[in-house]
C-alpha cells in the first residue's frame, strides 16, 4: 500500500493513542460523568491542533474509574489527517482494554457518530457505565465543516436528564395589564331607567276599568211584574173527577208513503188497494173537555 511509508500516508492515531502519547496534553479534557452528569463539549480535529483560532480540546477521556476508559475525538479529514482510512469527519468513540489509556493496551472502535452536514447527530449508549448500573449516552448535536476550524459538538448524559432550571420565568411578565383599564364603564350609565317608570301600577296587565264582564243591568230574567198567573178568583180547575186524558198520540202520515214495503214496516200503517193507510181513521187529537169552573165559596 503506497500510503504506508515514511513520506506518505497522512493519517493520525485514534483518540486513545493520542491521549497516551501526550503530544496534545494542553488540548485534552478529562470528564468524570459521576461528578458531572451532563456535559456538552466542542471538539476540533488533530489537524487543527495548531490553529490559533481555537482552544477547543482535540481528545476527551471519559473516566470510568476502572482500567477500561473511553476516549472521544473528532476525526477531521484534513491536513495531516487527510488520508485516514475510516470515519472521515465524524466523531469516534474508542475504548481501551486496560491501563486507563496511560500505558500500552489494545484499543477498540466502539462507535462512529454523526455525518457530514448532519445537525441532528446520532448517539451511542454505554450500559452499566463503569459498573455503576447507570447508562452513559454520548451523542453528536452537530458537525460544522464550514467554519475554520471545523467543529463537532458532543453531548454527554449520565443517567436520565433532570429538568433544567429555567433561566427566566416561563412567560415574560406583562408590561401592561392583560387588558387596559377602561376609560369608561363597560357600558355607559343609562340616562334613564331601562324602562320608564310606569304611570300606572306595574301589574302584569292594566287594572281593568270594568269587570271582565259587564255587570248585568237586570237579572238574567226580568223580575216578573206579575206573578206567573194572577191569583185565581176561582180555583183553576175543578178537582178532576177522573184522571186526565192521555196526551193524544198522533199516528204516522201513512198516505205519504208510496212503497208497500216501507208502509208495512211502519208502525200504525197498512197497505191496501195500492195505498198506504193508517190503521186508525186518522191522527185526530182528542179535544180535552175544559172543566167548568166553580165559583169559590166566600169565607
Amino acid at each position: 500500500n503506497p500510503l504506508y511509508s515514511d513520506d506518505t500516508g497522512k493519517m493520525c492515531y485514534n483518540p486513545a493513542k493520542n491521549w497516551q502519547i501526550g503530544w496534545y496534553s494542553d488540548r485534552t479534557l478529562l470528564l468524570d460523568p459521576q461528578v458531572e452528569p451532563t456535559k456538552t463539549v466542542t471538539l476540533v480535529g488533530i489537524a487543527d491542533y495548531l490553529n490559533e483560532q481555537s482552544t477547543d480540546p482535540v481528545v476527551i477521556k471519559v473516566e470510568t474509574r476502572l482500567a477500561n476508559d473511553f476516549f472521544v475525538g473528532f476525526n477531521r479529514a484534513t491536513g495531516v489527517n487527510a488520508q485516514n482510512d475510516e470515519g472521515d469527519d465524524v466523531v469516534t468513540v474508542i475504548q481501551v482494554d486496560g491501563n486507563n489509556g496511560s500505558g500500552y493496551s489494545q484499543s477498540r472502535l466502539r462507535a462512529k457518530l454523526g455525518f457530514t452536514g448532519d445537525i441532528t447527530g446520532s448517539s451511542y449508549t454505554i450500559s452499566n457505565f463503569g459498573g455503576t448500573g447507570v447508562s452513559l449516552t454520548i451523542s453528536v448535536d452537530s458537525i460544522n465543516l464550514g467554519t475554520v476550524p471545523a467543529t463537532a459538538t458532543v453531548n454527554f448524559q449520565y443517567g436520565s436528564p433532570g429538568t433544567p432550571s429555567p433561566t427566566s420565568s416561563p412567560t415574560i411578565s406583562p408590561t401592561k395589564a392583560p387588558t387596559q383599564s377602561p376609560t369608561k364603564a363597560p357600558t355607559q350609565a343609562p340616562t334613564e331607567s331601562r324602562t320608564k317608570s310606569p304611570t300606572k301600577s306595574p301589574s302584569p296587565t292594566d287594572s281593568p276599568t270594568k269587570s271582565p264582564t259587564k255587570a248585568p243591568t237586570q237579572a238574567p230574567t226580568q223580575s216578573p211584574t206579575q206573578t206567573p198567573t194572577q191569583s185565581p178568583t176561582k180555583s183553576p180547575t175543578q178537582s178532576p173527577t177522573s184522571s186526565p186524558t192521555k196526551a193524544p198520540t198522533v199516528g204516522p202520515n201513512c198516505p205519504s208513503i208510496s212503497w208497500s214495503k216501507t208502509c208495512r214496516q211502519t208502525s200504525g200503517c197498512f197497505w191496501e188497494g195500492g195505498l198506504c193507510k193508517n190503521q186508525n181513521t186518522g191522527p185526530t187529537a182528542p179535544t180535552p173537555t175544559a172543566p167548568t169552573p166553580t165559583a169559590p165559596t166566600p169565607t
